[in-house]
């Protein structure tokens, strides 16, 4: 019998969110008291309104095939979210709808990737950025920012990693991990690199509405390069809408024609049913902006708590649901990782995950109640102190 096996698939490393994800609830179903902070998910319920309108959609039997993968509603209202929100303006036909933010990614590469192509990923950097890159056949390499200038991009630090193989950038606003959130003046070194280099950027839009004390800002919505930059938003981080998996990418006419081949003959179309939440959703903006909130006071008092232990240095987030967090005293970030699930029973995920030269941070998701949260902290507390009293 002949062999299967892709090669690129063959040589991928498995997640390592999942992977910790994965042993903390193994720790778990054996009894213990694992607060689980590794994964990326709300613990908020989906909106009252946007499930009613699913579930009446589903009971008139909108349960067929969508022409053209997207109904009429949904498409002129994320045209319109794109226009009122993000200062993108976009034709409608210029979306696509996808089974979650992750596939509009996977699209994208598939569609515009020709082996060997280097795509720079801006990190630290979400895991699956990698891993989509190169089971497209494409080649990762990294810019790797530094937490002393608050991971501040630049045109200069684009350049130093740019070759004449650089098809696309790969950057995250506002990032997970790190929760920094582009400014005006780093949007501008964007522009300025893109001018240059008429180099493609994606922009990793996913966490937009979960912003603290400024106002997000889409690259898309500068019309000089707006041909040169490919938007992916989704439903499942600001809506609470994880497990519906609807996400949504916007691209020059050119690239969409190209993603749009892929798109017909894999996925055919998202759920009729759930596009009509998906219309709903749009307009919850007291539904969103109480998560938000939540958000907020969870960071404040979770990155508060942090920075009282020796040893540990939280930088405060400017966006999305995750903390950054140093750990002095440790031979790499897959140590502090395990010592916290063994001696604190509180699951991270380690650092190099998501920048590979990083050995001295682990990711938290304060996307948890309050009491997990001061629970966790509490016990990160104390095993840090048995450290300290151990040497």
């Amino acid at each position: 019998m002949k062999e299967l096996g892709n090669v690129n698939v063959i040589n991928l490393q498995p997640s390592a969110t999942l992977a910790m994800n994965d042993k903390a609830k193994k720790m778990i179903a054996e009894g213990v008291d694992v607060i689980n902070l590794a994964g990326g998910e709300p613990n908020f319920d989906t909106p009252q309104p946007i499930k009613d309108a699913t579930i009446k959609a589903l009971n008139e039997g909108k349960t067929h095939y969508v022409a053209s993968g997207m109904i009429p509603e949904l498409r002129q209202g994320i045209a319109d979210k794109l226009n009122r929100e993000n200062h993108i303006v976009v034709d409608p036909s210029n979306i696509i709808l996808t089974p979650g933010g992750k596939y509009s990614l996977f699209l994208c590469l598939q569609a515009l990737l020709n082996p060997s192509d280097e795509v720079i990923i801006v990190s630290p950097a979400w895991v699956s950025y990698e891993a989509m890159i190169e089971v497209n056949g494409g080649i990762p390499v990294f810019l790797e920012l530094n937490e002393s200038d608050n991971f501040k991009l630049t045109k200069e630090k684009l350049l130093s990693v740019t070759s004449e193989k650089t098809k696309l950038v790969i950057v995250c606003s506002p990032s997970n991990p790190t929760g920094h959130d582009f400014s005006q003046e780093e949007l501008d070194e964007i522009e300025d690199y893109i001018q240059q280099t008429q180099v493609t950027v994606l922009v990793d839009e996913m966490y937009e509405h979960l912003i603290y004390g400024h106002k997000h800002l889409s690259l898309a919505a500068r019309k000089e390069i707006q041909d040169y930059v490919i938007s992916v938003f989704g439903f499942s981080k600001g809506y609470a809408m994880t497990g519906w998996r609807m996400g949504y990418i916007t691209a020059s006419t050119k690239n969409i024609a190209l993603m749009n081949k892929v798109y017909s003959h894999s996925i055919t179309c998202v759920n009729e049913f759930i596009q009509y939440g998906g219309v709903v959703a749009l307009h919850c903006y007291e539904d969103i902006e109480r998560m938000r909130q939540a958000y907020q006071r969870r960071r404040d008092m979770f990155i508060g708590a942090l920075n009282q232990i020796k040893g540990v240095q939280a930088n405060m987030p400017e966006g999305a649901f995750y903390a950054w967090v140093r750990f002095d005293g440790f031979q790499n970030s897959t140590e502090i990782a395990n010592y916290l699930l063994e001696n604190a029973h509180v699951a991270s995920v380690p650092g190099s995950a998501f920048s590979p030269s990083d050995k001295d941070h682990v990711r938290f998701s304060f996307a948890a109640s309050d009491e997990e949260l001061i629970t966790a902290a509490n016990r990160i507390h104390e095993a840090m102190d048995k450290k300290t009293n151990l040497k």
